[in-house]
């Protein structure tokens, strides 16, 4: 594999899963939290750590889409599972099995991206994308700084 490529990997799994250079990452705060805290809405915000997560997940469906459909030219993936697609609703239901199934959607969608990441070459990820004539791999750092905006958002909800 290319060595830009394995950057690219190595990004999104810093700010995802692993201990980055700016800290705390996305999953590991997460699991810091009780279910009474990933449900909290009484926020600065008033979004919940759960929506969070949720939201994130959507944006890796997001960029694996676009990733497949215009940069590899193939047939892009079904919609995305839950709705409202960007914000989806939290399950009527919120024990810890409902979290645990919305944690592993998170984490199935942040490898199903760095699956389609692991094809590109680096022809393809400086191509610029049509809509917005800018590289590709905008789009991949795009997710990485998500996941840590998302990260320093929930840590300073005043959960942790």
């Amino acid at each position: 594999m290319e060595p830009v490529i394995t950057l690219n990997l190595h990004m999104l799994d810093s700010a995802f899963a692993h201990e980055g250079w700016h800290g705390a990452s996305l999953v590991p705060t997460l699991r810091k939290l009780s279910l009474e805290q990933l449900t909290d809405s009484d926020t600065y915000e008033g979004y919940t750590a759960w929506g969070i997560a949720l939201h994130c997940a959507y944006w890796k469906y997001r960029a694996r889409r676009r990733l497949i459909e215009i940069v590899l030219a193939e047939e892009p993936p079904k919609r995305f599972e839950r709705s409202p697609a960007d914000w989806p609703d939290l399950p009527a239901e919120r024990t810890r099995e409902t979290w645990k199934r919305d944690l592993e959607l998170l984490r199935n969608e942040h490898q199903l991206l760095k699956d389609v990441v692991s094809r590109l070459s680096v022809k393809l990820l400086v191509s610029p994308s049509p809509k917005t004539r800018k590289p590709m791999a905008g789009l991949i750092y795009g997710v990485a700084a998500h996941d840590a905006y998302h990260t320093a958002q929930i840590r300073n909800m005043g959960l942790l």
